[in-house]
């Protein structure tokens, strides 16, 4: 039962960051700040939990660091994404793919022989990331 609950109070965080970003002036400054804080601490909570192995690190660094500039450099392109679009028909589709995401989740945890977690549904999957572009797109 937990994990339907999981996937909602995502689903809530998801939206309602949105309305603070779409609604609070300087909003994402403050966002931006404490995301990296959140990346920072989770990252030496993983590294202090897990025992990781100092040499994984620069590796892990330099990720970080390709994920953080292509985001930059893919924010104008999301801004044009959906600038012909009304601010009614965005949120509409928002609505539908965040139904979809529900709708076809997994919610049987599936694991492999290392014990990982494996990802059921990749509908679910996709139809999430698209919400989470088109938000972004009107940011």
């Amino acid at each position: 039962m937990a994990e339907p609950i999981n996937v909602m109070n995502a689903l809530i965080f998801l939206l309602s960051t949105y309305y603070c970003l779409a609604t609070w002036e300087k909003s994402d400054e403050l966002f931006f700040i404490i995301g990296l804080l959140i990346v920072f601490f989770g990252y030496l909570g993983h590294m202090l939990i897990t025992k990781k192995e100092k040499k994984r690190v620069p590796s892990d660094i330099r990720t970080f660091i390709f994920l953080t500039s292509a985001i930059a450099f893919l924010t104008p392109l999301l801004q044009d994404l959906t600038v012909n679009y009304s601010y009614d028909t965005i949120l509409l589709y928002v609505s539908i793919f965040c139904i979809i995401h529900c709708c076809c989740y997994d919610f049987q945890i599936k694991t492999n022989t290392e014990s990982t977690a494996l990802v059921g549904s990749s509908t679910s999957l996709n139809a999430i990331f698209f919400a989470a572009i088109l938000l972004a797109s009107r940011l």
